[in-house]
């Protein structure tokens, strides 16, 4: 399967007619003739230099050019503010429109982080951007009404209220005759309003408008922005758009009647292009599509004499010739030293994207066109972004990116380029978008699935509704839900590549987007047999690029021979706005009909709102006429072209790549199982725990009556080299309460003084004895202890291990009962001064004697420990005693007790205090030993399981060493490894994309993990609560603590066991230095050594 990954994905070749159709040079004008101002050289264009660096500089924006956005980002610096074409007229009673309120909040947002002072003025038009049609009508219908009149000022001061824009931009077009003294009227007492909240009132005055008095207008107005430019326009003659004399004298005719500082001069840089066939039509586009078709053509430019603007002719397919007239950097250079000659108080452009980029030398903030500036616009460069054409949502990529040049002829004593000669033209990365219909044609798409929480529900619905779509899908997740992928693709529905891991495209190398692109190739190969044409980029930014980087995306992508698929039609459903606000955007941006596929997605979180919204969403637009199709019929080919069948040339490939995915599949399944069965059998163990240590305490409470005593007791201490301590030890258990008639100290071949340092100091005790063996280890020590003791009753310490003075008599006393083979007590940690005797003592309490508590009701406890236990003699003896064949010897012989029928108990008023290692190497030496000692335990009475009898020992002891020991601490290690990687993974996810958002897998394992530890939180609390001890303040701290790193060393420790018990590793008694509880160090060493062997 590796292989197959650095392998091309196995498409067709593929030939589509979506590449620019041939063009070709058409013939110029020997001359204009048309120029109805001829240039007045005489007219003034050297600013004054100081006044016009601080002309205001202003910028028309739109949302529909997505060049405008990139124009911004890239030339905000030469601004002071725009005038975004946001606000559109709702009929004619007052209400407002926002244009696209998506794109809207995005740009706003951008200003916002990247300029602070910086202004934004909508403009409010009469323009339906459904129909295409300026409203005059409406507009005159509007002014008639007193009443909707006073319901659009209330509603234009809302709106600049709302947003905190410093005003607003009155573009009405179209006005009746009629209506323009309602106009004035509405317009003085929109400024009124203004002015009691301190925005300004900015009117568009078309340069050849010449109904209103433009004093009026004026002085009724804060600004007028004077639009100099659509000399010649959509609906006339081909012809210059602002000839430099048509320029001048508009200014003239409007600067001649108002103060200049009344004025914003708007000047256009962009290009028209007239067709001259039987049905004449034009369209504007920006000056770099004017290069881009001159260059396509092979046409040559021409700068016109008379009116020093450019333009070329070309012929189009069908021999229809064209003429293309243009506002460039040379236009900008002149208009601009005539407006500012005149003082106005600011300057804009009409409008961002379709400009030059050389406009910025003259036109920018703070520039004035001189020499200087003239010779910067000698060279053209290329679009610094990304050049759109075309419409639709399919994007095809020219990667083409190298700068023109032109020589011009400068007056200086003029200030003004005469000609201009292009040398070399700029060539753009340019995107072509294709696709669009506007028959009411709409294309379904999901993104990021197949989920099984989602997609079945959606998959329903379409089946319901009878609807087509497209899912493009994420690898991983298909290879994962091969069944709903396979139902995706029967039900008739288009698939799409989405990458494999969903990752932020244009922060990878070319090589991984290879890789993911054909890694989800190879799943839909091996699991349906077909390859798919179809790709989405994951995010916005790489479905839409805005900068080269971004493109590569779509490069690459390309030459995989992908088809890319965009979008317009962005309800933003991951964001989980409300069901309803889903459908209404929607259904909204559908009627815009600047698109016709519609973003949702199946998985990546929570999407239960888009299931909801999507039937509502299908029956809405289909009442309103609208068509719903997978891609393949929008784009007007078969199915079998956009995911052809696989041939037959590379069959074992495909099913190589079948079983690495299952096996791949399967695995995830089983870890899924696996975590989920662990959680499962964890919380039932935690539940029964907590509800049988309760029965017991209920129990123990019962039993605090007893006071029966037996007529002796023997106390044994199995020592090496306890020379140190073995005298304070002997001195405490003197001064315990009950019928101790012996204490027996059993010096296991102590090569320190034990035998003599004990023997000396209680030679005369009538109650102390003293022997000496050979070293044989602790069990024979024991054994040695029992042998020769007296008493019925035995209780067995460790040297290192004081008890409380009452601890004997409490354990004694429940031999009164015959059946009681044994009671264990409780132990605590005495030297809990460091962290790693802290997490030991919080250890103790809240797991290891609550077991005891829980396990005594089932006659099932696993050890009676050494550190404080009491045994009845005969029942010792009668089971053998302690054996030499496990490390842990206590565990051995309380389950042969309770095999032999014998009761245990637990008693937990009987404290030992014992010393825990305070070091990590200490510690891990220890749990070593004894989780491997409790390995070998299980091994050696995992016969009792199929014994009768003994039901503690075999529905209890034995499944909580094997499962809960160790199977859950090989276990946890793989769930916390998974809850990092994936925590891991969304971090880098929001480096790579500045999405601060868990995934849910993330969340899943998160919520999961936090109900097992609160659960964990709330036995700890139960366990101290029994105990009848105080909480400390530092519990709950400790417990998540203990969490993130004491833990790891008891998996550690496990796993250490296991494997040492597979490879059938020599393990024996370790030499351990401490520190005793009264602050002296000492040695302890038993070398005997026992092999666990691995079974036949």
């Amino acid at each position: 399967m590796a292989f197959s990954l650095v392998r091309a994905p196995s498409l067709p070749a593929f030939e589509r007619v979506f590449e620019k159709a041939p063009i070709s040079a058409g013939l110029l004008p020997i001359t204009w003739q048309d120029v109805t101002d001829k240039l007045n050289f005489g007219h003034a264009r050297i600013p004054s230099g100081e006044h016009a660096k601080g002309v205001k500089r202003y910028a028309f924006y739109n949302n529909w050019d997505e060049n405008a956005f990139l124009s911004l980002r890239s030339n905000i610096q030469h601004l002071d503010g725009i005038l975004p074409e946001w606000l559109h007229l709702d009929g004619a009673h007052g209400g407002i429109r926002l244009d696209n309120a998506r794109k809207q909040s995005t740009a706003r947002l951008w200003l916002q982080k990247n300029s602070k002072e910086f202004e934004i003025i909508p403009v409010l038009n009469n323009y339906n951007v459904q129909t295409g049609l300026w409203e005059g009508e409406t507009v005159t219908q509007l002014l008639a009404s007193d009443m909707a009149v006073e319901t659009l000022i209330g509603n234009i001061v809302n709106e600049i209220e709302l947003r905190r824009y410093q005003g607003i931009a009155i573009d009405f077009k179209r006005i009746g005759d009629e209506s323009v003294a309602q106009f004035l009227a509405f317009v003085k007492k929109l400024k009124q309003r203004l002015e009691s909240i301190d925005k300004s009132l900015f009117v568009t005055l078309p340069a050849y408008e010449r109904r209103f008095d433009v004093w009026t207008l004026a002085d009724s107005a804060d600004r007028l922005i004077l639009l100099a430019y659509d000399q010649h326009w959509e609906q006339s003659a081909a012809g210059p758009l602002s000839a430099q004399g048509w320029f001048e004298a508009q200014l003239e005719h409007a600067f001649k009647r108002v103060d200049g500082s009344k004025f914003i001069v708007a000047l256009g840089s962009y290009a028209m292009d007239w067709s001259h066939s039987s049905t004449p039509t034009a369209r504007r586009i920006s000056v770099s599509d004017a290069w881009e078709i001159l260059g396509d053509s092979d046409a040559q430019f021409w700068f016109e004499g008379q009116s020093l603007n450019g333009m070329f002719s070309y012929v189009s397919p069908g021999n229809v010739s064209h003429s293309v007239w243009m506002l460039d950097g040379v236009t900008m250079h002149n208009q601009t030293a005539s407006a500012l000659a005149m003082e106005p108080f600011g300057l804009a452009l009409w409008r961002l994207g379709t400009e030059e980029p050389t406009v910025w030398a003259s036109f920018g903030k703070g520039r004035v066109p001189t020499s200087a500036s003239a010779n910067e616009i000698r060279m053209l460069p290329p679009n610094d972004a990304i050049s759109y054409s075309g419409d639709g949502e399919v994007l095809t990529v020219v990667d083409r990116n190298s700068p023109g040049s032109r020589s011009i002829d400068y007056k200086a004593q003029h200030n003004l380029i005469t000609s201009q000669r292009v040398q070399e033209l700029p060539k753009s990365l340019t995107i072509t978008r294709w696709g669009h219909n506007r028959d009411k044609l709409l294309a379904l798409t999901f993104d990021d699935g197949p989920s099984s929480s989602y997609t079945p529900r959606i998959l329903e619905i379409l089946r319901d509704k009878g609807v087509k779509a497209t899912f493009f899908v994420v690898g991983a997740n298909a290879a994962l839900e091969s069944s709903i992928l396979r139902d995706i693709y029967n039900d008739g529905h288009d698939i799409g590549n989405h990458t494999f891991t969903h990752p932020n495209l244009s922060s990878i190398g070319t090589t991984q987007l290879d890789l993911e692109l054909n890694a989800t190739q190879r799943v839909l190969e091996a699991k349906l047999g077909i390859g798919t044409r179809l790709f989405r980029p994951p995010f916005n930014k790489d479905a839409e690029p805005s900068t080269r980087d971004e493109a590569r995306t779509l490069i690459s992508a390309a030459a995989l021979g992908y088809i890319s698929i965009g979008l317009q039609i962005d309800p933003l459903d991951w964001e989980r706005p409300g069901t309803k606000t889903i459908v209404e955007r929607t259904v909204e941006y559908a009627e815009m009909q600047s698109g016709n596929i519609i973003l949702l997605h199946d998985a990546g979180g929570d999407r239960g709102q888009t299931v909801e919204a999507l039937p509502e969403i299908i029956d809405r637009l289909s009442e309103k006429g609208y068509r719903f199709v997978a891609l393949h019929e929008l784009l007007g080919m078969s199915r079998d072209e956009v995911m052809p069948r696989l041939n037959d040339a590379t069959p074992y490939v495909t099913g190589i790549n079948s079983v690495g995915l299952s096996a791949a599949s399967t695995l995830n399944w089983a870890f899924s199982a696996l975590f989920y069965v662990a959680i499962v059998l964890g919380v039932m163990r935690l539940a029964v725990i907590v509800v049988a240590a309760c029965i017991q305490s209920r129990s123990a409470q019962r039993r605090k009556c007893l006071d029966w005593q037996p007529a002796s007791i023997a106390i044994i201490v199995p020592a090496y080299n306890e020379a140190d301590v073995i005298t304070d030890c002997i001195a405490s258990l003197l001064e315990c309460v009950g019928n101790v008639s012996e204490i027996i100290v059993v010096d296991d071949g102590s090569t320190d003084d034990t035998y003599g340092v004990a023997l000396n100091a209680y030679r005369q005790h009538p109650r102390v004895k003293v022997y000496r063996k050979p070293n044989g280890g602790k069990a024979t020590a024991l054994n040695f202890g029992i042998e020769i003791a007296k008493s019925d009753i035995i209780v067995a310490i460790d040297a290192d291990t004081r008890l409380d003075s009452r601890a004997v008599s409490l354990l004694s006393r429940h031999f009164v009962d015959p059946k009681l083979g044994a009671v264990a007590g409780a132990v605590e940690v005495g030297n809990a001064k460091k962290l790693i005797t802290r997490f030991q003592a919080l250890e103790y309490v809240v797991s290891q004697n609550l077991d005891r508590r829980a396990l005594e009701v089932a006659n099932g406890i696993i050890v009676v420990p050494g550190a404080i236990g009491a045994w009845r003699r005969d029942a010792v003896l009668d089971v053998g005693g302690y054996e030499e064949d496990t490390l842990a010897e206590d565990a051995d012989l309380t389950l042969k007790l309770q095999r032999a029928g014998w009761h245990i108990l637990y008693e937990p008023a009987a404290l030992a205090r014992t010393e825990a290692p305070q070091t990590l190497g200490l510690f891990l030496r220890q749990r070593f030993r004894w989780m491997f000692g409790m390995l070998q335990v299980a091994f050696k009475h995992i016969g009792a399981l199929r014994e009768r009898g003994a039901h503690g020992v075999k529905y209890f002891a034995l499944p909580n060493i094997l499962l809960f020991q160790f199977l859950f601490a090989l276990v946890s290690p793989i769930v916390d490894l998974l809850l990092l990687l994936s925590i891991g993974a969304d971090v880098y996810h929001y480096i790579q994309n500045g999405m601060a958002a868990a995934s849910p897998r993330t969340l899943a394992i998160l919520s999961y993990w936090a109900i097992w530890h609160i659960l964990e939180f709330a036995v700890a609390v139960v366990a101290y609560k029994l105990d009848g001890r105080r909480m400390p303040i530092a519990l709950f701290p400790m417990l998540a603590l203990q969490r993130f790193c004491y833990r790891q060393l008891i998996y550690y420790v496990a796993i250490k066991s296991v494997a040492a018990a597979i490879h059938g590793r020599l393990v024996g008694w370790d030499k351990l230095p401490r520190q005793g509880l009264g602050g002296e160090s000492v040695e302890r060493s038993v070398p005997h050594r026992l092999q666990l062997k691995k079974s036949p």
